[in-house]
C-alpha cells in the first residue's frame, strides 16, 4: 500500500491543528519548535563530546609517555607561538580542572613507584602528568608542581556558575589535591622519603571519593523526589492542554490568569532556590586539615626515624599552622604534654591523643595512629551519610511550601477555569 504524499495545503492544516492543541500563537509555537530543536541538538553535541573526551582520557593513560627537552618541545612552529600548547594538546580537558580522586589516587601512585625505580623527583612527576596531559615540572627549589595548588584551590564565584565547576566529585577531587600538596611539602620540610609519603596519603585519597559517594547515593532519593515536585507544575500545564484548556489565553487574559501565573513562577523559581541552596549546604566540604589525614604522615615520619617533636614541627610547617609549632616548640623545651597542647587546633587532638602513650610511656605509635586514623575516617562517613539522609526532611519545607502552590497555581488553575467556563473553548 502506497501511502499519498503530503502536499502543502495538508502540511499547513496539520501544523494549525498543532498551533490550536497547544492553545498557542504560531509566533510562539515557532519558538517553542525552535527552543526545542536547539535543546535537542545541545544535548547531542554534549553527549559526543564527553565520549570523546572519555575516549581522549582512555588513549593518553595507554599511550608511553616521551619525555624531551623543554628546547626541543618548543622547536614546532606552535611552539614557539604558544608555549606550553604541546603539553596541553593531548588532554586539554584535564587542564582545565582538577582530575578525579581515582586519577589522582593513580598518580600518587606512579609517581610513588618511578621515585622507588630510581627517578628524580622531577622527573617522576613529570612523567605522570604528561601522561594525563596536565603538563607541569618540578624545579629545583620546589617540592611539587605547582597544577597541584591550582588543582587544590577553590573555584571563583564566576566559575562556580560553570558546568565544569558544579560536575560530581569536584569538591572530592580539590581536597584530594589539597592533601597531595600538603603530603609533599610534608616530605620536603621533614627530609623524609617521598614515595613513603605518597604511599601512606593513599587512604586519604581514597576516603575523599567513599565521602563524595556516600553523600551522592544517600541524596540521589531526596533529590529525585525535589526534581518531580519540580516538573508538576510543567506536567500540570499539559494535562491542561491534553484536555483541552488554553492556558496561555488564561495567564494573559488579565485577572485572575495573570495572578495565577505570577504567584505560579514566583513559587517555583523560590522552590528551586531553596532546593539549589539546600543542595549546595549538603555537598559542601570542610575546609581544614584531616586529622586523618595528619595521624598517616605523623606515622611516615615516625617510621623515617623522625622524633615526635621534629614530625610535629614538620607538619606544621607544611599546614602553616604557628599553633601546632608552638607545641612542637613547648616539648622540646620540657614541657608537659597537657600544657604542650593547650593551645592546639581542633583538628590534631586525634594525633594528640595517639602520640601522648608513646611521649608519656614510651610506647611504639604505629598502632595508635593507624587506629584514629581510621576512626576519624568511619566518623566522617558516618556523619556525611547521616548529614545526607537528612536532606528528605530538609527539603520538606521547600516542597509544600512553594511546589505545591506553583502547581496548583499553573496547572489546575487554568483547567478548573475552563471547566466552569471562564475561558471561551
Amino acid at each position: 500500500m502506497v501511502l499519498p504524499r503530503p502536499t502543502g495545503r495538508a502540511m499547513r492544516a496539520g501544523w494549525d491543528a498543532f498551533v490550536d492543541c497547544l492553545g498557542l500563537g504560531e509566533v510562539a509555537a515557532v519558538s517553542v519548535f525552535v527552543i526545542c530543536v536547539v535543546a535537542l541538538c545541545c544535548q547531542c553535541c554534549v553527549v559526543v563530546y564527553r565520549g570523546a573526551r572519555e575516549r581522549r582520557i582512555a588513549r593518553a593513560w595507554a599511550r608511553p609517555t616521551r619525555v624531551c627537552s623543554p628546547r626541543r618541545e618548543a622547536r614546532g612552529r606552535w611552539g614557539r607561538l604558544f608555549p606550553g600548547a604541546e603539553r596541553s594538546a593531548r588532554h586539554r580537558g584535564r587542564a582545565q580542572g582538577p582530575p578525579t580522586p581515582r586519577e589522582l589516587s593513580l598518580l600518587v601512585a606512579e609517581v610513588a613507584t618511578r621515585l622507588r625505580a630510581g627517578a628524580p623527583t622531577s622527573l617522576a612527576w613529570g612523567l605522570a602528568l604528561a601522561r594525563i596531559g596536565a603538563g607541569g615540572s618540578v624545579g629545583v627549589d620546589y617540592s611539587y608542581p605547582a597544577v597541584l595548588d591550582e588543582w587544590a584551590r577553590a573555584p571563583t564565584r564566576w566559575r562556580s556558575l560553570r558546568r565544569a565547576e558544579r560536575v560530581p566529585g569536584a569538591a572530592a577531587s580539590r581536597a584530594s589535591a589539597a592533601s597531595v600538596a600538603l603530603a609533599c611539602r610534608f616530605s620536603h620540610d621533614l627530609g623524609a622519603p617521598l614515595a613513603d609519603v605518597l604511599d601512606a596519603i593513599g587512604s586519604a585519597i581514597d576516603d575523599a571519593q567513599a565521602l563524595e559517594e556516600a553523600r551522592r547515593v544517600a541524596a540521589a532519593g531526596p533529590l529525585m523526589s525535589a526534581r518531580v515536585l519540580a516538573a508538576l507544575p510543567l506536567v500540570g500545564i499539559a494535562c491542561a492542554l491534553a484536555l483541552g484548556a488554553s492556558p496561555w489565553q488564561f495567564y494573559t487574559g488579565g485577572g485572575v490568569g495573570r495572578v495565577c501565573a505570577l504567584v505560579g513562577v514566583s513559587a517555583w523559581a523560590a522552590g528551586v532556590a531553596s532546593c539549589r541552596r539546600i543542595l549546595a549546604r549538603c555537598r559542601r566540604v570542610e575546609e581544614g586539615i584531616d586529622g586523618a589525614l595528619a595521624c598517616d604522615l605523623v606515622a611516615s615520619a615516625l617510621a623515617c626515624g623522625a622524633a615526635i617533636p621534629r614530625a610535629l614541627e614538620a607538619l606544621a610547617d607544611a599546614c602553616v599552622d604557628e599553633a601546632l609549632s608552638w607545641a612542637a616548640a613547648s616539648l622540646r623545651l620540657g614541657a608537659t604534654w597537657a600544657d604542650a597542647w593547650e593551645d592546639a587546633p581542633e583538628w590534631s587532638h586525634p594525633l594528640r591523643d595517639a602520640l601522648e602513650a608513646s611521649w608519656t610511656s614510651g610506647t611504639a605509635p604505629e598502632t595508635l595512629l593507624a587506629r584514629s586514623a581510621a576512626w576519624e575516617r568511619r566518623s566522617r562517613l558516618v556523619d556525611a551519610k547521616a548529614q545526607a539522609e537528612e536532606l528528605s526532611v530538609r527539603l520538606v519545607g521547600p516542597l509544600g511550601t512553594f511546589f505545591l502552590p506553583a502547581f496548583l497555581a499553573l496547572g489546575i488553575a487554568p483547567l478548573l477555569a475552563h471547566l466552569v467556563g471562564g475561558i471561551g473553548v
